[in-house]
């Protein structure tokens, strides 16, 4: 997971000024990771009461 993270990082800062595709894509899987961290901690403690 955090070798996507840092494959992202090098692709926006490797990118030339004015490339918003690399912006948006790293943007965007920003939010994806956010999501699945937040639905993460949402789902587990639940997950596990009902052992």
């Amino acid at each position: 997971m955090l070798n996507l993270i840092f494959a992202a990082e090098e692709a926006v800062i490797g990118a030339p000024p004015g490339d918003e595709w690399a912006t948006i894509a790293y943007a965007l899987l920003g939010i994806t990771l956010l999501v699945a961290a937040i639905a993460t901690i949402i789902v587990t403690p639940r997950a596990e009461s009902h052992h």
